[in-house]
């Protein structure tokens, strides 16, 4: 979702009609207030990547503030933030773009480029999303689970890693079961892709390009 925070209500219902022409869905509000406001009621965020464009210049020290409260509470990953710089205001750009801002645009920006980052933007949230929901799914695997999870991500058959580890293929079998339900897999390939989104968590067995046998 993109989230559109302008004091300008011209430009808000512009941004609006852009984003619809492109299929986005969008929400926009005059004040940084209003959209925390409806952060702090509705903490969900959009698994469909999320993006918030801020125009620079705004009337409050909670406008002034909202970056540094993104910035503190660790949510510019979730919440990629693209400025709209009003006149004057252009010198934010290296301050901001330092501090983890996604873009920054000054006032004679192309709609076209905009939306380009707006969607890359989406993307990279919606990544993001996936990959914190994916860490905690993995959590709620047991130690025995994860060492299995660990050997199916490199290639391992079941009778692998039954060897591996000691055990029957019946108790492998088992813990497959336990795995795909923990991690709501409906396939090897959905388990694939959404570990895929952590691979750090198995640098030490190999590339990424490795996949989920199906045995």
């Amino acid at each position: 979702m993109l989230h559109i925070i302008h004091i300008d209500e011209e430009i808000r219902n512009t941004l609006l009609q852009q984003a619809k022409l492109r299929k986005l869905v969008a929400i926009a509000y005059k004040t940084s207030q209003a959209f925390l406001d409806e952060l702090y009621r509705n903490s969900a965020f959009d698994l469909e990547g999320n993006c918030v464009l801020l125009n620079a210049q705004m009337d409050d020290r909670v406008e002034e503030n909202l970056f540094d409260i993104l910035v503190v509470r660790k949510l510019t990953q979730r919440l990629p933030v693209i400025f709209l710089a009003s006149p004057g205001h252009s010198v934010l750009a290296v301050d901001v773009l330092r501090r983890g801002a996604f873009d920054f645009f000054d006032q004679h920006y192309d709609d076209v480029t905009l939306f380009g980052r707006i969607v890359e933007a989406l993307c990279t949230s919606k990544k993001y999303s996936l990959r914190e929901k994916t860490q905690s799914l993995l959590a709620t695997l047991s130690p025995r689970e994860r060492e299995v999870l660990k050997l199916m991500f490199t290639g391992h058959a079941s009778s692998a890693i039954a060897a591996i580890l000691g055990i029957s293929e019946r108790t492998i079998t088992a813990h497959r079961e336990h795995i795909f339900r923990k991690m709501n897999a409906k396939s090897a390939l959905t388990l694939a892709i959404a570990v895929s989104s952590c691979t750090d968590i198995f640098e030490y067995f190999g590339p990424s390009e490795n996949y989920l046998t199906s045995t």
